[in-house]
């Protein structure tokens, strides 16, 4: 009687293991179909409209000529791993001008271009005009440097694609919550 009921505990344990195998398959394959294809989809797309970003960028860039007696020093794009978007970073080293010199410069040039200057808080020096936004940071310091940064709303472009055809679990959760979008201007919020 023993080898009877130790039988059947072998089978059910048997049975129950292939349950659960066939359990795990078949929820790995729902969230292969549901998140990981459109997540796959998603980076594809961007992958696409990098080069786009950049190009738009340099547009922006090849407008924006730098004061007398400023000489660029860094010109580099900017892609975090996790950062949605493209950012222009240039450096700048100014040998004449001072920095206040540096910033009416840009105030002027930007205003009169018809751009609005974000006014979040006093310190910012961003200029924006529809999803073009530049930023300029100077120092005061010894080096006499300051950065110009380019970049553009990452969902305001026709080429971006977009996570809202990822369902929960949102993109952040494929980037360990780090997603972060370039926006423009940039007290936007996210869609």
């Amino acid at each position: 009687m023993t080898k009877i009921n130790k039988n059947k505990t072998a089978r059910s344990c048997a049975l129950s293991l292939v349950l659960v195998l066939l359990l795990c398959f078949v929820i790995r394959l729902i969230w292969y179909t549901k998140y990981d294809v459109p997540y796959k989809n998603f980076k594809d797309s961007e992958a696409t409209a990098v080069p786009l970003f950049i190009a738009l960028n340099e547009k922006i860039y090849n407008e924006v000529h730098p004061p007398s007696g400023v000489k660029e020093i860094d010109k580099k794009e900017g892609v975090a791993s996790v950062q949605h978007g493209v950012v222009l970073y240039i450096t700048y080293k100014m040998e004449n001008p001072d920095v206040d010199t540096v910033l009416n410069y840009y105030e002027n040039l930007f205003l009169s271009k018809k751009w609005e200057k974000y006014k979040k808080n006093t310190n910012d020096n961003v200029y924006y005009h529809e999803t073009s936004c530049v930023e300029v940071i100077a120092y005061k310091n010894d080096q006499n440097t300051y950065d110009l940064y380019i970049y553009h709303d990452y969902f305001n472009q026709p080429f971006s694609p977009t996570d809202k055809n990822i369902p929960f679990p949102p993109i952040g959760l494929y980037e360990f919550g780090e997603s972060q979008y370039v926006r423009c201007p940039p007290f936007l919020d996210s869609p």
